[in-house]
């Protein structure tokens, strides 16, 4: 349903009444204050890309921006006939402000409409987490020694049960917020972005669940996780199995180059499973989530990856003092790495970089796949974006294959981001990892490491 509609004349200043309006309105919606800030810098962003690009700065014209609500999603729309021209596919700018949209919203739509212009669609779902209630520990029963179990693909009817699983586990706290959307997550295995497996008792119980995640930032990643097992099944070497059953189909997909884990880094236990199934340490990420079994303490993680696909020789532009630790955790994962001169100043005139804000954990994260001679610039203006959004932890990625790489490690330097370690193998590039804490600092107090770990820390110099 269409609430309102607005003849915008292509002026710049116009866009303030225009957000004014739509605060009021998602107000009434009850969209969060955070989500009616994102969704109107999107709104400006879009309505940005219409007035500089889509018209004769020197003439006046108009465009349309409407409101459209239904049941399930509030939605933005700006319709022109303008100069041809798509957003998305041929952004205008440096990609900088398409990624700022995109991170903002749920959804965002270009349609190009012949005759008819052009119409931009910025979506913001209105449905929240489904209501969960922590159940009732059940009382310790004796069950069979030689008790069997099920592994198989998740099938839609079980998928509340294990989302009620994690719930129990973590409340709203885990940091994948699809698992809790059942239906949501049902269709993600069907798609193949998650491979879900769980463990069935002979009655039919959903005893315990592990997933691989094809990781979106990470395209020929995928990551283990979503693993529980319920309390009463604990001594039956479930999350074992359906740990072997995991690695063995992310070894035989032709689309996954590797498979990473993220053990938690306050205890030893989910660590001391990584020299079992072949996973080296590669990174660390501090204090990225709140964790209800932890009071809700800034938790952190450590990484390891296993690689599959390790032919090919990767030529890294390694920042200087960096070199001796990347290429020993290539060496240990079993990747031959050669170091590649770097170049003497960035050769592009643009930085290609993404800017992402993860909406269940407050994450910023930003992507740099190439430094141009405005890193300086826009390195500065991305996060600025994200201090603005009260991200608490940013996290940055650059792109080891990038010749100019050391010009956008410096600047990161000069802006308090630390290194953390390398993430290898993904299709678009390996990626030396870093991070800036905003709002808090590390406490070695809650960082509990096995050995293997332990020297990662001190080849980072971060102890």
């Amino acid at each position: 349903m269409e609430l309102i509609s607005m003849r915008v004349v292509n002026e710049m200043r116009m866009t303030e009444p225009v957000q004014a309006c739509i605060k009021i309105i998602a107000g009434h919606y009850q969209l969060a204050e955070k989500d009616i800030f994102g969704l109107n810098l999107a709104v400006e962003e879009a309505m940005a890309n219409v007035i500089k690009y889509g018209f004769d700065q020197e003439q006046q014209h108009y465009f349309d921006v409407a409101v459209e609500v239904d049941e399930t999603a509030f939605t933005v729309v700006i319709r022109d006939k303008g100069i041809p021209g798509d957003f998305i596919e041929d952004p205008y700018d440096d990609g900088l402000g398409l990624s700022i949209m995109k991170h903002f919203l749920d959804q965002l739509i270009v349609k190009n409409k012949g005759f008819n212009g052009r119409e931009q669609r910025l979506v913001k779902y209105l449905t929240g987490l489904p209501e969960y209630t922590r159940r009732v520990p059940e009382p310790p029963i004796n069950l069979p020694a030689d008790l069997t179990f099920e592994y198989r693909p998740l099938r839609r009817e079980e998928a509340i049960e294990v989302a009620r699983c994690i719930y129990d586990e973590f409340e709203f706290s885990y940091s994948c917020e699809q698992v809790y959307y059942p239906d949501q997550f049902f269709e993600a295995t069907q798609n193949g972005q998650i491979y879900s497996l769980v463990a069935v008792a002979p009655d039919g119980e959903v005893a315990g669940h592990l997933a691989a995640v094809r990781l979106a930032d990470f395209p020929g990643i995928a990551e283990m996780g979503m693993g529980v097992v319920k309390k009463k099944y604990r001594n039956f070497a479930v999350m074992k199995n359906l740990s072997d059953q995991i690695a063995a189909y992310c070894e035989a997909a032709a689309d996954i180059n590797a498979l990473l884990v993220e053990p938690v880094a306050w205890h030893r236990i989910t660590q001391k499973m990584c020299p079992h199934y072949g996973f080296i340490p590669c990174g660390f990420a501090f204090n990225i989530t709140d964790l209800a079994n932890l009071d809700y303490q800034r938790a952190s993680l450590c990484l390891a990856i296993r690689a599959y696909q390790q032919d090919d020789t990767h030529t890294l532009y390694v920042p200087d003092g960096l070199q001796k630790t990347i290429l020993s955790i290539y060496r240990n994962i079993g990747i031959d790495a050669v170091i590649g001169e770097k170049a003497d100043h960035p050769e592009p005139e643009k930085s290609l970089m993404t800017l992402k804000k993860d909406r269940h954990n407050g994450l910023g994260k930003l992507f740099i796949n190439q430094t141009g001679a405005d890193i300086d610039q826009q390195f500065r203006l991305a996060l600025k974006t994200l201090k603005k959004e009260k991200c608490p932890v940013v996290l940055l990625y650059l792109n080891l294959f990038d010749p100019g790489i050391a010009f956008a490690y410096q600047v990161a330097v000069a802006q308090d981001f630390f290194w953390v370690g390398c993430l290898p193998m993904s299709n678009d590039g390996d990626y030396l990892c870093m991070e800036l804490l905003l709002d808090d600092v590390i406490d070695f107090n809650l960082i509990d490491t096995t050995p293997a770990f332990t020297a990662l820390l001190k080849d980072l110099q971060l102890v």
